[in-house]
């Protein structure tokens, strides 16, 4: 072989060489760069997510309770800013955001600014929520030989509050507790009375045929109820009160927060119309059918479910509300 043609080929290893170790370069990037990447914009959703969730619970409040009902923009953008500083997401971390307030169906009301004024309760259009945008600068290690120092990794979040116009399925226990007069009063302890057509008497309702009441109770199991319209149910006269008190107990061994549909005062009985939620723990299971049930009052219980359609604000008289991030 010509000494030329040994050169020639020689320069073609040395370029052939030089490609692949490009091409590897690359491919060790693409892997160990982009999981770095992964990883980012993994915190960065998390950052959001946590973000949008307490400016949201921010115009919840301001809704629903009147003591915060002049919280204004400038409150929620401070809120998520120190959320932002928890989650390490500042210009120091090479982290950045924005926030916008949502309305009706996630309609954009306009970024918040840093003391911004104008309350975010009782306005018009009704503001709902917000939408936190979150930006994460990373920096790259194998890239860089190909001029790809750094890239930016985005995450979006947004979060709601609303009025349900519907009680979620398979939530509620199933007694009908008759609307009170005046409204239950958070802290308080109530005596449930069977069979008592007034404040404070209730009625076992069954929600389906195929299963019992007591297995309702273990299992709530309700359908979707429509508390604008108000929902019809029967009330059950058959059931076995050793199975629903075990239930019951169950319940109040575990503090766990119940959810208990309230009936119209209306309703004419053995149908009772089904037209809101509270939120209970039981505190004391009778021995007999015929005794109260004795309930604390939790006051308002945020369901985490929102309608991506939601369109009114949650109010003082609601008990249950929507809190949450929209999927």
């Amino acid at each position: 072989m010509s000494e030329p043609t040994r050169t020639a080929r020689n320069g073609q290893i040395v370029v052939i060489f030089a490609v692949a170790l490009v091409a590897i370069a690359l491919s060790v990037g693409l892997v160990v760069d982009g999981g770095m990447a992964f990883l980012q914009r993994r915190d960065g959703q998390n950052d959001a997510d946590l973000a949008a969730l307490a400016g949201t619970k921010v115009i919840a409040d301001a809704w629903m309770d009147p003591r915060d009902s002049a919280a204004s923009r400038g409150t929620v953008y401070e809120t998520i800013r120190q959320q932002m500083a928890r989650s390490a997401c500042t210009t120091a971390t090479q982290c950045t955001w924005t926030a916008h307030l949502i309305g009706p169906r996630q309609s954009d009301l306009g970024e918040l600014t840093a003391g911004a004024g104008g309350s975010v309760g009782g306005s018009s259009p009704a503001i709902l929520g917000v939408r936190v945008d979150v930006t994460r600068r990373t920096r790259t290690f194998f890239l860089g030989l190909v001029g790809q120092s750094a890239w930016n990794v985005s995450a979006s979040a947004s979060a709601m509050t609303a009025q349900p116009s519907k009680a979620p399925a398979g939530q509620l226990l199933p007694i009908a507790l008759h609307e009170p007069i005046v409204p239950f009063a958070k802290g308080q302890i109530y005596d449930l009375t069977p069979d008592k057509i007034a404040p404070g008497g209730f009625a076992w309702v069954g929600w389906s045929k195929s299963r019992s009441v007591g297995n309702s109770t273990c299992t709530p199991d309700n359908p979707i109820l429509d508390l604008k319209g108000g929902t019809p149910v029967t009330r059950a006269s058959d059931y076995s009160w050793s199975q629903v008190r075990r239930c019951l107990e169950n319940w109040q061994g575990s503090g766990a927060t119940v959810l208990i549909p309230i009936y119209a005062a209306d309703s004419v009985p053995p149908t009772y119309r089904i037209i809101r939620v509270a939120a209970f723990t039981i505190r004391s299971v009778p021995d007999s059918k015929e005794g109260d049930i004795q309930a604390y009052f939790v006051g308002t219980f945020a369901f985490a479910g929102v309608p991506a359609a939601a369109s009114e604000p949650p109010q003082p008289t609601d008990s249950l509300y929507f809190l949450g991030l929209v999927k």
